[in-house]
């Protein structure tokens, strides 16, 4: 009787130890998984070199410490793995990446097919001037070109970023000045002749005079026959005088509080004077604002 119980009892510690064992290496598997670095997985295996859990720990330890091909291909094959250890796997990518070469790097942009990864990776590999020109010129977007001016204000391709950019801009002043014309007209208006008060046929250059006679600042838009837009800022009640080469001109002025107007001028030689108006209008002036709008917004 005495040897049975002596027995039972000491079978319950053994349970009892078999489960504190087994309670301890859990907490310690989820602390692992949960903070998910070297060091933590590393207390893991030292602590339970034969844990239940040893081989899975051992594998994230080698991605962590492996190459930057090794988490390439865990990104890309474990896409729907739990996200801490994902996004873990993502984190160790992205900092051994900053301190790699640019072919190291743009090896693993072209390798890997998480866009938002590789959307991330295109930010880091902007730290190269030549990757940094060549995604500007390829997007061929102004925003890519501040961005590259802001980067590298005296960068080795500056000057054709700056003339690309002007490119870029006068083609959308362009557009903008042809949705102008096109809404005036729409709107009941018509694209008058500018008619010169002075004419001087020997003269290579005309001049023009544009007032503003609003309490609103208005914009513009002169276009000459090449397409290169001009945008002049017109304050209240001032006055504008510039002197242009003859030919052929499209002018639009737009703004809140100012009649929309728009006009053909074919200079040669001459003076010509125009007015800004105050808005008198409403229905119209509403209705070439949607369409100014419209543009803008796409």
């Amino acid at each position: 009787m005495r040897r049975t119980v002596f027995f039972i009892i000491g079978i319950d510690l053994l349970l009892f130890f078999l489960v504190s064992c087994t309670n301890g290496e859990s907490k310690a598997y989820l602390k692992a998984m949960d903070e998910m670095t070297v060091e933590s997985l590393n207390t893991y295996l030292t602590t339970y070199p034969y844990g239940a859990h040893k081989e899975e720990i051992f594998f994230y330890k080698t991605i962590l410490e492996g190459s930057l091909d090794l988490k390439v291909q865990y990104l890309n094959s474990y896409k729907h793995a739990p996200r801490e250890r994902f996004d873990s796997v993502r984190n160790a990518l992205m900092y051994q990446i900053t301190t790699c070469s640019y072919d190291t790097a743009y090896a693993v942009y072209s390798n890997i097919n998480d866009f938002s990864i590789k959307k991330e990776i295109d930010s880091l590999l902007w730290r190269f001037e030549e990757y940094a020109y060549n995604s500007a010129i390829k997007e061929n977007d102004i925003s890519q070109y501040n961005k590259y001016i802001e980067m590298y204000p005296s960068g080795t391709h500056i000057k054709q970023i700056h003339e690309k950019m002007d490119v870029l801009i006068n083609e959308e002043n362009s557009n903008l000045m042809d949705i102008a014309i096109e809404a005036y007209l729409e709107n009941g208006g018509v694209v008058k002749v500018w008619e010169p008060d002075f004419f001087d046929q020997t003269s290579p250059t005309s001049y023009i005079k544009i007032e503003n006679d609003d309490t609103s600042s208005c914009n513009v838009y002169l276009r000459n026959a090449s397409g290169k837009v001009q945008i002049i800022s017109l304050a209240p009640h001032a006055t504008i005088e510039k002197t242009i080469a003859n030919g052929t001109y499209d002018l639009v002025i737009y703004n809140i509080g100012v009649i929309p107007y728009a006009c053909r001028l074919n200079a040669k030689g001459s003076h010509y004077g125009i007015r800004a108006f105050s808005e008198v209008s409403v229905k119209n002036r509403r209705r070439f604002s949607e369409s100014m709008r419209r543009y803008n917004n796409l």
